[in-house]
């Protein structure tokens, strides 16, 4: 029986290799080296040179990158990417691979930096989609990251790649010089007007959106963004109300900083200006501020604000023990000037400096110290200049997050100091 099965295991294998012996690869089917080659000399052979459209993850924004190849296996290479748009010259590539031809940026460049900064690579599969299309996918993990479309570069858009640089320096510019915190966008058209406050993150090509809905509570979406010629395009549009807003054309800027937006598709036009007054008020956060019980708002090195505010409140977190300065609000009892003070530890003691506050409309507080004693009143004099800011009566615009977590502050009488607070209840 055991020969018998043997005897059948050898005859299938015969008839195996049999069946499959005559089979061939091609002698006109190139190598991978062969069409590695093949890839360098097309890349080289572009007189215009190349332009890729680059997501680095699906959660970014897109960037634009001009590449023009040489047959000495370097590649000068241009962006729209916020500080590389710089021409970067001789920069090293080679195509090479071991199962399929792979794109592999070796010198440090934009691919390098987008790699670092944002999620993206400088590896990458390389595809022929005929002569004038090449797809660039991810071959390291993770694979789901968007393919990279490489078009042949010509007069047309090179010229809409150059404008896309100028775009983006203009932007950057705009929200850099601007004088106040809140750049308001209003557009008008066909459908009616929306107001807007925007926020933008220019390296990661991310744009959050702050409004008024039709219920008069504030909402916010976020958006990516890529810069086409003149343009930011949203991706995807942005539905605000019965509103669509496709791209921001960015215009001219006049005499108060206010820089024009001529056209936001579907007919609608406008202007961004920047404000030291939000341009709805933020319902409720007033009162989230002052009412609530035993609230701790603090303000650390790590927490974010303006370089005016910053100024002013570096002095305290040099002596304060836990690098912090934070506000109890309704926390301290009877036997305080006020349930409200900014407190901190110095040399192991606290320093208290007590609040008093008031509201106005939704989103509009104002502060009031009292006169410290002790060992607070022994530092006044690196206190004093943030006090007197924080204090300042004009108040300040209350902007609290969708959790809850972070408050921000923005002085309505100079908006250049703002200062987002972190925010827990404590127990008393």
């Amino acid at each position: 029986m055991k020969i018998n099965i043997l005897t059948l295991a050898l005859f299938l294998l015969c008839f195996s290799c049999k069946e499959y012996e005559d089979v061939e690869i091609p002698a006109d089917l190139p190598r991978l080296p062969e069409l590695c080659a093949q890839y360098e000399k097309l890349l080289a052979e572009a007189e215009d040179g190349w332009i890729a459209e680059y997501q680095p993850t699906a959660g970014s924004g897109g960037v634009s990158i001009y590449m023009k190849f040489h047959d000495n296996g370097t590649v000068d290479i241009q962006s729209n990417y916020p500080g590389n748009t710089d021409v970067q010259k001789e920069i090293r590539y080679r195509v090479s691979g071991i199962v399929k031809p792979e794109l592999t940026f070796e010198t440090e460049c934009i691919w390098a930096k987008l790699y670092q900064e944002a999620g993206g690579d400088y590896l990458f599969s390389i595809e022929s989609k005929g002569n004038d299309t090449l797809l660039l996918k991810p071959v390291r993990p993770p694979y789901e990251r968007p393919t990279c479309v490489v078009t042949r570069a010509n007069a047309g858009n090179k010229d809409v790649f150059y404008k896309s640089i100028s775009t983006l320096q203009k932007l950057d510019g705009f929200i850099k010089n601007a004088v106040a915190y809140f750049k308001n966008l209003e557009l008008t058209g066909p459908q009616g007007t929306i107001k807007v406050f925007t926020e933008f993150n220019i390296t990661q090509g991310h744009i959050t959106l702050t409004y008024q809905n039709e219920q008069q509570e504030v909402a916010t979406l976020e958006r990516q963004f890529k810069i086409e010629g003149d343009r930011i395009r949203f991706i995807p549009s942005a539905i605000i109300g019965n509103i669509e807003v496709q791209y921001l054309q960015l215009g001219e800027t006049d005499e108060q900083g206010n820089m024009l937006i001529p056209d936001a598709g579907l007919g609608l036009s406008g202007e961004w200006s920047a404000t030291h007054i939000p341009a709805f008020p933020y319902k409720g956060t007033a009162a989230f501020y002052t009412t609530t019980n035993n609230l701790k708002l603090t303000a650390s090195e790590t927490n974010e604000a303006s370089e005016a505010m910053q100024k002013l409140i570096r002095p305290i977190y040099a002596i304060s023990d836990y690098k912090d300065l934070p506000l109890y609000i309704n926390y301290f009892g009877p036997r305080h000037p006020t349930p409200n003070a900014f407190c901190f530890m110095h040399n192991g003691s606290w320093l208290y400096y007590y609040i008093n506050l008031d509201t106005k409309g939704e989103d509009v507080v104002y502060h009031g110290y009292v006169p410290p004693t002790g060992a607070a009143a022994d530092q006044m004099g690196v206190v004093k200049p943030f006090l007197d800011k924080i204090c300042d009566p004009a108040g300040y615009t209350v902007i609290l997050s969708a959790d809850k977590k972070t408050c921000t502050l923005v002085s309505r009488s100079d908006s250049r100091y703002w200062i987002k607070l972190d925010a827990t209840i404590v127990k008393s």
